[in-house]
């Protein structure tokens, strides 16, 4: 059986809406080679695809950030108390930030007469949101991917990662998949910083994207993302991304 073998700086496993930011966050930031992986095509594939024509933006610059944190807070949405507070308050003030930028990218939002967004009371009765109609929101994710030079490898299913001496728990050095359609086996061989990022909205129960954290693997982190949730059953395949220096266990 033929065996592909694929190296990269940035190792981005999912198409969704965290994968696609961490994808163009990283390649704004000057990373030379970025390599996405989605399990079907790009734009069409991931829950991300079917978000109801609604991206989560409980705050804005001219809301009370202070009050909206209680209120969430004690919301069923983030398990009535059961979070993380420092996720949630990083979700508060990027939520607005990357509507902005999917602004830019093409994502038609409904807005008010004076441009401003358009935001309805989500279905728990808390939250607001800004609308889109039907699929677009991640066809323009995906056509702001390709225009950043990432390396789009569609249609892969990952089925393992690769760890430090093999080891359970070590440092990620890269991953295992093969492509759904041909059967042909992949392996992703990244390099970096020895650190892997999960896509922060597991934690919060929401979906949400935040480059913020992701950008971690390029700057220090925020102290308010001192820590995350371990999701280390989940996380493949939705906006995980590693950035890893070691190839031992592919030796």
């Amino acid at each position: 059986m033929a065996i592909k073998s694929i190296d990269t700086e940035i190792l981005v496993l999912g198409g969704g809406l965290a994968g696609t930011f961490a994808a163009i966050k990283a390649k704004e930031a000057g990373v030379r080679k970025v390599t996405l992986v989605s399990r079907g095509n790009l734009g069409k594939d991931g829950v991300s695809t079917f978000a109801a024509g609604m991206y989560a933006m409980s705050a804005t610059p001219e809301d009370d950030k202070d009050e909206l944190f209680k209120r969430a807070a004690a919301a069923d949405d983030y398990g009535a108390g059961l979070f993380d507070p420092d996720w949630l308050e990083v979700a508060m003030e990027e939520e607005y930030e990357r509507a902005v930028d999917m602004d830019k990218y093409g994502v038609e939002w409904e807005k008010t007469p004076d441009g401003e967004f358009e935001r309805k009371f989500m279905r728990s009765g808390f939250g607001m949101a800004a609308m889109f109609h039907g699929t677009q929101m991640m066809e323009a994710m995906a056509k702001k991917v390709i225009e950043s030079g990432v390396e789009v490898i569609g249609y892969t299913m990952i089925t393992g990662l690769l760890t430090d001496n093999g080891k359970p728990g070590g440092g990620v050095t890269g991953a295992v998949g093969f492509n759904i359609i041909t059967g042909e086996f992949k392996v992703f061989k990244d390099g970096g910083s020895g650190r892997t990022y999960w896509r922060p909205h597991e934690a919060l129960g929401a979906m949400l994207s935040l480059p913020r954290c992701f950008r971690g693997f390029l700057y220090p982190r925020p102290s308010n993302c001192s820590h995350r949730p371990s999701y280390s059953s989940r996380g493949l395949g939705y906006g995980h991304s590693s950035h890893q220096r070691s190839y031992s266990s592919l030796k």
